[in-house]
Parts: structure tokens; sequence; C-alpha cells
């Protein structure tokens, strides 16, 4: 979509929030609209609005998780994502979200607890098969470090070797 369609996308959303303040898919839409401009505080205020009005509203969570990660505020997206999973603990989606936010954050073993769940879930969705990938990443990177440790912990014994002998 083009900046220009936005900007008719935008006043559409708002000419209907003027008749209809409640309007949830305008909200939403709009926190679309502005997260994809990067306009981001716009974005947080439509999806706030948005979830504020349907509390059930899983895109509205979701996006609003997705704009608190870019904005790096990992608090507030942990929170959406959690509201996800409360909300519909059979979606994947939270699940996998939630744990790219703590396997970013250096917390690998809540990450794998929670790729393993989202790939547990019955279904085929893309964040299940996500997950399923987010899995096998991790464990050819520890692979990767393992191999890595011995081969400098094997520099560090012949280094000593070599100094005591």
């Amino acid at each position: 979509m083009e900046a220009g369609d936005w900007d008719g996308a935008i006043a559409s959303f708002q000419d209907v929030l003027l008749v209809n303040p409640q309007h949830t898919p305008s909200h939403l839409s709009l926190g679309l609209i502005y997260a994809r401009k990067k306009e981001l505080n716009t974005a947080i205020e439509s999806l706030t609005q948005a979830v504020e009005i349907d509390p059930g509203l899983i895109p509205g969570h979701l996006l609003l998780g997705q704009v608190y990660t870019e904005k790096k505020q990992y608090d507030k997206a942990k929170l959406s994502y959690e509201r996800v999973i409360t909300l519909q603990p059979g979606y994947p989606g939270g699940y996998y979200l939630l744990g790219q936010l703590y396997q970013n954050e250096g917390d690998v073993i809540k990450a794998v607890e929670l790729h393993r769940i989202a790939v547990s879930l019955p279904g085929d969705l893309p964040e299940k098969k996500q997950a399923h990938a987010a899995l096998d990443l991790m464990k050819k990177n520890a692979g990767v470090f393992f191999e890595t440790g011995k081969q400098r912990l094997r520099e560090v014994w012949r280094v000593q070797g070599a100094l005591w002998s």
C-alpha cells in the first residue's frame, strides 16, 4: 500500500470513528496502518483503544505486542503476548512471540519452554512452524556454542600444560 493510500484509509477510518467511536475494526485498522508507517506512538493509542473496547481482541493484543517490541518496550510486549495466551491458550502465536522475546533477552530456557508449547498445540498454523524453526535454530546454535567451548577449553589446557612442563 502506498503512503497516499494510507492517508486515505486513515481519513476513512477516522470518519467512521466520528460516527461510531466504539468501532473496534477502525481502531484496529488505524493501529495497523500507523505501525506500518512507523508512527508507533499513534499505533499504540489506536490499538489500546481497540483492546479497551474489546478486551478479547486477539489481533489487537498481538499487534500491540509487536509495536511494543519494535519500541523496545519488552515488558509491555510481554504483557500483550501473555494476554493472548490467557485469552486463547490453544493459539501458538502468543507462545511463539513471547518465546522470541525471551530468546532475544537471553533467557533460552524460558524461550525453549514457550516454543515447545507452541509446537505441541494442535493445528498447522504458521506460528507453530516458526516456533519449530526457532527450536531447531537454538539446538544448532547450542551445538556450535558447545563445540566452541570445548575448543577453547582444549586450548587453555594446552597452554597450561606448556606452562607447567
